[in-house]
């Protein structure tokens, strides 16, 4: 039986990217839209675990959160996370 994972994202293309990856290592993954309040905030890794911290509060699957952001050297990292 394979366990079932779920990508907490609005974002399809993300899920798309993240779906083929998991279909290719033999997993599932199951797509969780979500509605959350994103912080702001120069730390990806603190948007990512505020995000995963709410969710896990109402939803009691397997899952994760994924932030990104733009970081352009010759602009000292801006927009960074606000991108």
């Amino acid at each position: 039986m394979t366990k079932t994972f779920y990508f907490a994202t609005s974002n399809r293309g993300k899920f798309a990217e993240a779906q083929e990856k998991f279909r290719a290592a033999g997993l599932k993954l199951k797509r969780k839209p979500v509605d959350l309040l994103e912080i702001q905030s120069d730390d990806l890794v603190e948007i990512s675990r505020i995000s995963a911290r709410e969710l896990a509060k109402t939803f009691k699957k397997p899952f994760f959160v994924e932030d990104a952001g733009l970081f352009v050297k010759a602009l000292n990292g801006f927009p960074g996370p606000y991108s």
